[in-house]
């Protein structure tokens, strides 16, 4: 399970970068790679 959080902390880290050099469409495919993380994860807290 702590592949899974750092695949969805690697994640979330990415799309804000991606946002910062202003790429946005990168930015939302990578938060639903993440998103889909999460729900692997089965946290709540995640999703």
């Amino acid at each position: 399970i702590s592949g899974i959080l750092w695949s969805c902390n690697f994640n979330l880290q990415l799309a804000n970068a991606l946002v910062i050099d202003g790429d946005y469409h990168g930015s939302i495919r990578t938060l639903e790679c993440g998103y889909l993380c999460a729900s692997q994860a089965n946290y709540s807290e995640l999703m």
